[in-house]
């Protein structure tokens, strides 16, 4: 698992730990440019580093995976 994995894997047991995975989720959605409209231009590629941590959260929470899972990203809002 790289750096980024595990940074990812954090963030999203912060989120599921503080009940936020749906609150970051719908702030960091597929913007109409590309990027993320949560995190603006500095995001760079879709998905942001949020994005990716919600969608391993709510893998995590449906109980169909670890958080060191690596799901599929959707192309878009989901």
């Amino acid at each position: 698992m790289s750096a980024a994995d595990d940074c990812i894997d954090e963030v999203a047991r912060f989120l599921v730990t503080f009940g936020a995975v749906d609150r970051a989720a719908a702030r960091h959605v597929l913007a109409a440019g590309g990027g993320c409209a949560g995190c603006g231009p500095s995001a760079g590629s879709w998905p942001c580093a949020v994005a990716a941590s919600t969608a391993r959260a709510r893998v995590a929470l449906r109980g169909s995976g670890a958080l060191s899972a690596n799901p599929v990203m959707p192309a878009g809002p989901a």
